[in-house]
């Protein structure tokens, strides 16, 4: 039988010879989900500011319309 290369035999399957090989791929899944969580943690933050920014909006509109509400009484 063909030993693969950087692979060992343990038991009756092959496992990969580097002490790090496996580590590699568990730092990689924890990275992933790191990235996914910070990549959804941003998303939720940006919409949370676009809606502070629209309720400003909102509210400098209402402002607006009072002062010219205020401006048409004091003329007439």
């Amino acid at each position: 039988m063909i030993k693969p290369q950087g692979l060992k035999k343990i038991g009756t399957s092959w496992a990969h010879s580097c002490p790090w090989g496996a580590s590699l791929q568990v730092e990689a899944k924890t990275a992933w989900k790191c990235y996914q969580k910070k990549k959804l943690k941003k998303e939720e933050e940006e919409e949370e500011e676009e809606e502070e920014e629209e309720e400003e909006e909102e509210e400098e509109e209402e402002e607006e319309e009072e002062e010219e509400e205020t401006r048409g009484e004091r003329g007439m």
